[in-house]
């Protein structure tokens, strides 16, 4: 904090995009009915725990879909050990990638439960893929990157939220397409020539 700062004489600049705008993704005829998460495996911050417990709510009304869960971190080998357990149905612990695309490119959705970002730039790498965001309202600058209800789903901090936010929109003919449609768009106006400007 700055006493008496001039606020007129600063701006905010949103991180660039990682993935340029893509030319063409995949349409929701070729994805795969599929949940996904990227992130830094840790139960503080990132908040994994938080997408299991969704997805335990989520899958028992979809028994068809999937879940993958893309990273390394400090609670992988535990969440892998309780896997092999039989704990979660159609969840796949990816582990880290090298290319993240193809899973943006695949998927449907991309869930996002962290506690707290400054940005979250996975969400704007989902979006240039046409991978649909769905996040809990948990930090400022989310609603910067996501119109809720045009370029992705902001629902409130909790499991149950995200798995009804979830539920509502695959259950509406045209939703993911729309929105998908829109995440692209609005992802356009973070790419690099257009923050360096």
């Amino acid at each position: 904090h700055i006493p008496d700062a001039p606020i007129d004489k600063f701006v905010a600049i949103g991180n660039p995009n990682t993935f340029p705008v893509q030319d063409t993704v995949p349409g929701e005829r070729t994805r795969e009915n599929a949940l996904l998460w990227v992130g830094r495996m840790e139960d503080a911050q990132k908040n994994i725990a938080g997408f299991l417990k969704m997805w335990e709510l989520f899958s028992k009304s979809h028994p068809d879909w999937k879940a993958y869960v893309v990273g390394d971190g400090s609670v992988l080998k535990k969440y892998l050990a309780k896997s092999k357990r039989g704990k979660w149905k159609n969840l796949s612990f990816e582990g880290p990638q090298a290319d993240v695309a193809k899973y943006y490119r695949k998927c449907k959705y991309f869930c996002m439960t962290s506690f707290g970002e400054s940005w979250g730039m996975v969400i704007t790498e989902a979006m240039t893929m046409g991978c649909v965001p769905v996040a809990m309202n948990s930090f400022p600058t989310l609603t910067d990157i996501i119109d809720s209800g045009k370029s992705g789903i902001v629902c409130d901090p909790s499991p149950k939220s995200m798995a009804e936010a979830l539920e509502a929109s695959i259950t509406n003919h045209g939703e993911w397409k729309r929105l998908s449609a829109g995440a692209i768009e609005k992802v356009k106006q973070f790419d690099a020539c257009i923050v360096v400007n």
